[in-house]
């Protein structure tokens, strides 16, 4: 019985270790990601920013052609 015991108890102690250690590494893991996603998400706002220019200056030049008016003598 006491041998039994100790085994439980190492058993437990190695299944607490590795959650300790997983939690452990989850922690680093979310930090790598908060990390990557800094730089990444300014260069997608950078060029969020470059496609809504080009989209504004194509609604310009269809809005200059659009308001153009001529009449067709008859």
């Amino acid at each position: 019985m006491k041998g039994l015991k100790k085994k439980v108890c190492k058993v437990l102690s190695v299944v607490l270790t590795v959650i300790m250690t997983m939690s452990a590494f989850s922690g680093f893991a979310n930090s790598l990601k908060t990390i990557a996603r800094t730089p990444v998400n300014a260069v997608m706002a950078m060029f969020e920013g470059l496609a809504n220019g080009i989209i504004r200056a194509w609604n310009s030049v269809k809005k200059a052609i659009n308001s153009l008016s001529f009449t067709v003598p008859s």
